[in-house]
C-alpha cells in the first residue's frame, strides 16, 4: 500500500507532536525529583497522561512501517537494514553518552551519572533513553518472525504486556518490560499495515473526533490516576493509550489539512528531525536546573516551559549544526549515510 504524500505529513507531524511530548514528559520527571512543590499531584498527573501516549506513538508507526518494509525487502535484507538505521546509532550514542559523563563529572555533579563500565553491559542493559532503539530492534527481529502471521504477533504482543502487568519478576525495572509493554502498540500497527490500513485513517480527521477523543484521554488518565493505578503502561491503560493516540493522530491530520498551515509544517519538520532530538535532548536539558538556579528562578512551571523550549529547539539547532557540516551520518541522523559494516556508506 502506498502512502499518500498528504498522510506522509500528518505522520511526520504525529511524530513532531510525540517527541515534544517525550521532551515535556522528561524534564517534568526531572521537577518531580524535588523541585515540583506545591505542583506535585498535577505535575504527576501529567506525567501519568504523557507516558500513556508518547512513546506508544513511535512503537505504533515504527510497526506500521516495519510492515511495509518486510512487504519490500527479503527477511535477511531487512535484518541488514537495521544497522545502519538502529544499531548503528545505539553504538554511537552509547559511546558518547559514557564519554560526556565522564568528562562532565570531572566538571560538575550529576544526578544521573552513567559509569564507564554501563558500556560492557549495552547487550542487554541500554543506557538512558537509547532503551528505544534496543526495544524496536528487538520488535523489529521479531517482528521478522511473524511477517505473514500479524495477528499472531498482536496475541503475543498482548500476553507478554499480561505478564509485565501482572508483576512476572524477569519483566521488572529492565529493559524487557518497557519492550513487553510497549510491544502492543507495535503489534497493532503492524497489523493495521498487513490489513491494507493507512498508518491514520482518513476518518480521523474530523475535529469532533479530535476533541472528543482527547478530551476523553486527559480526562480518563487523571481519573484512573486518582483511583491508584499509577503505572501509565500496564495492559489495563492500552484502551486509554490507543484512544489518546487517536486523538493525536487526528490532530495531526487536522494540523496538516491545508499546505499553507504554518504550525502543521512546523511539526512536520519536527516530526521529520524527532531521531536527533530524541537522542540530543537529554545532553540540552541537563542544562535548565543549572540554568533556574543560577538565574534564581525557582518555578516548577517556568522550569517546564523553558525545558521544553531548550530540549526541542536547541537539539533541533544542534542537529542542523550537524546537518550542515555532514556529520549526520557520523553521527547516526540519517541510515542514508551511516558507515556500512564493510568500512563504505551511502550517499
Amino acid at each position: 500500500m502506498t502512502v499518500t504524500a498528504d498522510r506522509n505529513r500528518g505522520v511526520s507531524a504525529l511524530r513532531g507532536i510525540a517527541i515534544a511530548m517525550v521532551v515535556l514528559g522528561h524534564i517534568n520527571r526531572g521537577i518531580l525529583e524535588g523541585r515540583a512543590g506545591s505542583l506535585d499531584l498535577p505535575l504527576r498527573v501529567l506525567d501519568f497522561v504523557l507516558y500513556t501516549a508518547h512513546m506508544p506513538v513511535f512503537f505504533y508507526l515504527a510497526g506500521y512501517f516495519t510492515h511495509q518494509s518486510l512487504s519490500n525487502k527479503a527477511p535477511g535484507a531487512f535484518a541488514k537494514s537495521r544497522w545502519a538505521s538502529i544499531v548503528y546509532p545505539y553504538l554511537v550514542w552509547s559511546l558518547i553518552t559514557v564519554i560526556a559523563h565522564f568528562l562532565i563529572s570531572h566538571i560538575v555533579r550529576i544526578n544521573h551519572p552513567v559509569p564507564v563500565w554501563a558500556l560492557s553491559q549495552i547487550a542487554w542493559a541500554p543506557i538512558n533513553v537509547l532503551w528505544f532503539l534496543y526495544a524496536l530492534l528487538c520488535m523489529q527481529l521479531t517482528a521478522v518472525l511473524f511477517r505473514h502471521r500479524p495477528y499472531a504477533l498482536l496475541v503475543v504482543a498482548i500476553v507478554a504486556s499480561l505478564a509485565a502487568t501482572t508483576g512476572i519478576s524477569a519483566l521488572q525495572g529492565n529493559v524487557a518490560g518497557k519492550i513487553a509493554a510497549h510491544a502492543p502498540f507495535f503489534a497493532i500497527g503492524f497489523a493495521l499495515a498487513a490489513a491494507g490500513q493507512s498508518p491514520i485513517p482518513e476518518r480521523l480527521r474530523a475535529g469532533w473526533f479530535c476533541g472528543a477523543a482527547l478530551t476523553f484521554w486527559v480526562a480518563a488518565c487523571a481519573v484512573i490516576y486518582h483511583y491508584g493505578v499509577k503505572d501509565p503502561t500496564s495492559l489495563s491503560m492500552l484502551p486509554i493509550s490507543i484512544i489518546g493516540v487517536a486523538g493525536l493522530a487526528s490532530a495531526s491530520l487536522i494540523l496538516t489539512r491545508s499546505s499553507k498551515s504554518v504550525i502543521g509544517a512546523h511539526f512536520v519538520k519536527m516530526g521529520d528531525a524527532s531521531l536527533p532530538i530524541y537522542l540530543l535532548h537529554s545532553f540540552t536539558l541537563a542544562l535548565i536546573p543549572r540554568a533556574m538556579r543560577s538565574l534564581g528562578v525557582q518555578s516548577p512551571l517556568i522550569e517546564l516551559v523553558a525545558g521544553l523550549a531548550i530540549g526541542v529547539y536547541l537539539s533541533w539547532g544542534i542537529y542542523l549544526i550537524v546537518l550542515k557540516v555532514g556529520l549526520d551520518g557520523l553521527l547516526g541522523f540519517n541510515a542514508k549515510k551511516v558507515p556500512r559494516l564493510g568500512g563504505r556508506s551511502r550517499g
